[in-house]
């Protein structure tokens, strides 16, 4: 029998799959293109090619262009069972026998059970049935042996905060903080201090070069934007220091929800944590001086792990222990919960 076991970290904005033998095996947008036919979806084109077409002025007629998770959750069905298919379909195109999977999948830790079926519902309309959901925070502390494991997941849609022990999550939560979010606390500033619109993409772009949480450091971006007087294009000067004055509110209350949840924290784990420190996951943990900015808000020692990859990557450590897995998320020998 061929069996592939994988872990697969579908967010927001990226969908990461972690081959158990082979590694990093696909690391793609979370979009598919497609068409209605005969009441139904066709999938056109999924991952990176679907983005590339989507930022195309002449796109094809008929064709929609869908992200199925919104803010951690399944938002369309139909469309993340499709994108699913096709990327399973290319990393398994060279192989004569199709497999039989075995998927770790990774989710918010704030879903509640039909939010979390939806995810399992992605793999049964497939016809996949060994699929376990494992909360982020879980999958970060895939290595812990003794102490506790203090998790920042900041993803494109949401961000979950927990502190982690081998026996599985001791508190945490989910706030709607995200790359998605930063994007419109910029476009929504650029409005009110330049009086001009510009787009999504064009927000992400600037949150990626000149993102910084230093009032020190300051670069500076010729933008193209709508003004809101006239309505024609012109050319303004964007700052580094604009855009953090944009996201800094947003990391501010990161901040206040990382107290709350060590302030739940049990007394015979604090020490754990001061020694330890918090860990940082996810593309909007790449931050320029993210990490100097919370441990002066914070007193603790910062670690970051800007690689969207690592997630999926520390999840896959479980399969080499099961059981390990089973106790952190509550499943007993019998798989219910």
């Amino acid at each position: 029998m061929c069996k592939m076991d994988l872990v697969m970290d579908m967010g927001s904005a990226n969908t990461v799959i972690i081959d158990r033998k082979k590694g990093l095996v696909l690391s793609e947008p979370t979009i598919i293109a497609v068409k209605k036919q005969n009441g139904r979806f066709r999938t056109v084109a999924v991952g990176e090619e679907a983005r590339t077409l989507s930022f195309k002025r002449n796109k094809p007629d008929g064709v929609y262009f869908i992200y199925p998770i919104t803010g951690g959750t399944v938002t369309n069905s139909e469309a993340a069972s499709l994108l699913v298919k096709a990327f399973l379909e290319r990393i398994t195109q060279r192989m004569i026998i199709r497999p039989q999977f075995e998927i770790m999948s990774i989710v918010s830790c704030g879903l509640h059970t039909t939010e979390r079926k939806e995810f399992e519902n992605i793999f049964y309309r497939l016809g996949i049935k060994s699929v376990t959901l494992v909360e982020a925070p879980i999958a970060a502390a895939s290595r812990v042996v003794a102490g506790c494991h203090f998790a920042v997941i900041m993803g494109g849609g949401i961000t979950d905060i927990a502190i982690v022990t081998e026996k599985g999550i001791v508190t945490g939560c989910s706030i709607d903080i995200s790359a998605a979010k930063m994007d419109e606390a910029i476009m929504n500033y650029i409005y009110a201090t330049y009086n001009v619109t510009i787009t999504k993409a064009r927000a992400a772009d600037l949150r990626v070069k000149h993102g910084t949480l230093s009032e020190r450091q300051n670069t500076v971006s010729k933008v193209n934007a709508k003004d809101m007087l006239d309505g024609h294009t012109k050319s303004i000067e964007i700052t580094s220091q604009d855009i953090r004055a944009a996201i800094a509110p947003m990391i501010n209350t990161l901040c206040e929800a990382i107290l709350g949840i060590s302030n739940l924290c049990p007394s015979n784990l604090v020490e754990s944590i001061n020694h330890a420190g918090l860990h940082i996951y996810g593309g909007v943990a790449g931050l320029k001086h993210l990490d100097r900015y919370l441990m002066d808000k914070l007193n603790l020692p910062i670690e970051v792990h800007a690689d969207v990859n690592t997630l999926a990557q520390n999840c896959a450590v479980f399969f080499e222990d099961k059981p390990k897995l089973y106790r952190m998320l509550g499943i007993n020998v019998g798989g219910k919960k």
